[in-house]
């Protein structure tokens, strides 16, 4: 079943703060949006990376922290 949108930024905030290690109230949401992506990386292939060629709903969301912007994918 896929992420709805509360779901998606919760688990990349989680994510982040964990990452840069900082809280989370550390991060902030610059923008989420719903997107369809082409394939099963969700346009985020690594190169020479093979992706299963399906049309994926999901989110693109922008977090903010230390003055840096982040770029999430989640579906």
């Amino acid at each position: 079943m896929p992420l709805d949108q509360n779901q998606a930024t919760n688990l990349a905030i989680k994510d982040l703060s964990s990452r840069l290690n900082v809280d989370e109230s550390a991060v902030s949401i610059s923008s989420t949006q719903s997107a369809e992506f082409s394939n099963a990386c969700l346009d985020a292939a690594k190169a020479d990376e093979m992706c299963a060629q399906m049309m994926s709903r999901g989110w693109l969301l922008k977090l903010s922290c230390q003055e840096n912007t982040y770029e999430y994918r989640a579906a």
